[in-house]
């Protein structure tokens, strides 16, 4: 899955790459940088010319989508001579390979789930190809009041990840019942809702449950053949316990260190606890309610998509009718109104606009 429009031959690859031998012209250097980023000594050989080990490392930074992490780690520690370079790479790593453009006129004509229609939040949606672009962390939490709608964006995100190559996986514990659910039963759930085999015997003491789990959890997700986007949702202490709390963390962190592969990218929701040593990295997005700007959006996409041009009056009837009896100021229910923009849609647009 491309990240964005960065590649190897680039002047400002190759300027980076000279920065790297002039800095961190020795292999200690170059191995204690690397592990700052996450990443294993090991897998370089570092005893050959600094501009071999350097060109090489950074290639494989690029391929592996860990390449904007180097860049921040060392922009971090000064070098401001270079500073003008690190902008200008972290400024083209927000440029998806995506045509965003085209993303958007398919939100209406892709094939969504429970019938719902995507309501295209702009808000969240740049954050989801910041996501799905090179400056990620492969870790993004949401959070918001209770009534904004973080669950029903479980569509957004579905789609957005389709869009880019990956297959989202939903594990919800918004309807979790009886006791809050142990570092065992978290993954129990993963493990089900992702086809894995069974999930091992552990000790009753949650302690002693995290480091199994988390071991049976890297090395099924290292055997990912795609792009997986986890979304575990209502992942909050009313559920979860608070060493299954920490499990999720643990997936989290396991998706951003590449310990648990390179295929994995998380999402939690309603996750209030920082991740540790990499927070700093992680995609934070305090959602807001979805406003009536938000379904006009949503009818415009779906126009374009079935090719319809639509008047202002049209438009505002359309926006009226989704709304219904909900204030016209402020955030809208979620819940309903995805299913009943989709009915207005399909009804007007025919059967070019609608979701199968």
């Amino acid at each position: 899955m491309r990240r964005s429009t960065l590649r190897a031959g680039d002047q400002d690859i190759v300027d980076f790459v000279g920065f790297l031998v002039a800095e961190y012209g020795s292999g200690n250097r170059a191995a204690a940088l690397l592990r700052e980023v996450g990443q294993s000594p090991g897998k370089f050989f570092l005893e050959d010319a600094m501009l071999h080990v350097w060109s090489g490392i950074v290639g494989k930074a690029l391929d592996d989508c860990w390449f904007v992490e180097l860049v921040l780690v060392v922009r971090g520690k000064g070098h401001t001579a270079y500073a003008a370079l690190f902008e200008r790479i972290l400024a083209r790593a927000d440029e998806p390979a995506t045509d965003d453009e085209e993303v958007r006129r398919k939100v209406f004509g892709a094939a969504l789930l429970d019938n719902a229609s995507v309501i295209d939040r702009d808000a969240l949606r740049t954050n989801l190809r910041k996501f799905a672009g090179a400056r990620n962390s492969h870790v993004m939490v949401v959070n918001g009041e209770g009534t904004c709608g973080k669950t029903h964006s479980w569509y957004l995100i579905h789609h957005v990840g389709q869009c880019f190559g990956a297959e989202p996986k939903l594990v919800s514990f918004e309807r979790w019942a009886g006791h809050p659910a142990r570092p065992v039963e978290v993954m129990e759930n993963v493990a089900g809702e992702l086809g894995w085999h069974e999930v091992p015997k552990v000790a009753e003491d949650e302690v002693k449950q995290l480091n199994p789990l988390g071991r049976y959890f890297r090395v099924n997700a290292a055997g990912l053949a795609q792009p997986l986007w986890l979304v575990l949702d209502g992942v909050n202490r009313t559920n979860i316990t608070d060493h299954g709390l920490m499990m999720v963390g643990e997936i989290a962190v396991s998706a951003h260190k590449k310990t648990a592969g390179d295929h994995l990218w998380v999402v939690l929701m309603d996750f209030e606890r920082d991740l540790w040593d990499i927070e700093s990295f992680v995609l934070r997005e305090s959602i807001r309610g979805i406003t009536a700007d938000d379904v006009r959006r949503f009818f415009l996409s779906a126009a374009a998509e079935s090719d319809h041009e639509l008047s202002a009056e049209r438009i505002d009837t359309l926006v009226r009718e989704a709304v219904g009896s909900a204030p016209a100021v402020g955030p809208l229910p979620p819940v309903d109104l995805g299913p009943r923009a989709d009915r207005l849609a399909r009804a007007f647009f025919g059967d070019q606009g609608g979701t199968g």
